[in-house]
């Protein structure tokens, strides 16, 4: 496909809407299966795809961008363990970050996942931490950059095999 006369953009588009259809695919089952063990009120259900499509279309770059630095498959599970997974316990998921000492959430707020999460929380449970506006300018930039950075990678020849 690299020697395909298709345009990069053209390329990291499919990807990234076969990663985007993947995510959706797998939020709506777990959240299928979630309502049969609890009920659920999304409170503001348009912000909620929204949020869902802009993080789904971040976490498809950041995949490209990962998969395209791997050398080797095992190489696949180093952002995901030693970077990811951290991030997501520093976001907020499972405690309000208004309980960190001072000293610790200044960390929380140069995490992206932080403003994912505080804008899902806000979207589903109407409870916000964080202004709208910032959220979303984070979650913007992030995601352009990480595409800009899939773009680049894609079209400069970087990429090892797709």
């Amino acid at each position: 496909m690299l020697v395909s006369p298709m345009h990069p953009g053209t390329i990291l588009l499919g990807y990234i809407i076969g990663g985007m259809a993947r995510g959706l695919v797998v939020g709506s089952l777990v959240l299928l299966v979630a309502l049969f063990f609890t009920s659920m009120t999304i409170q503001h259900i348009f912000l909620t795809f929204i949020i869902a499509i802009i993080t789904n279309v971040l976490f498809s770059a950041a995949g490209f961008i990962n998969a395209t630095l791997s050398k080797k498959f095992d190489d696949v599970t180093i952002i995901p363990t030693f970077i990811l997974t951290p991030l997501t316990y520093l976001g907020g998921v499972f405690y309000s970050v208004d309980y960190l000492p001072e000293s610790l959430r200044w960390l929380c707020y140069l995490d992206p996942i932080y403003y994912i999460i505080n804008e899902f929380r806000y979207a589903i449970l109407d409870i916000r931490e964080v202004n709208f506006w910032l959220n979303m300018s984070v979650l913007c930039i992030f995601t352009f950059l990480f595409t800009g950075i899939a773009y680049y990678l894609l079209s400069k020849g970087k990429v090892q095999s797709i």
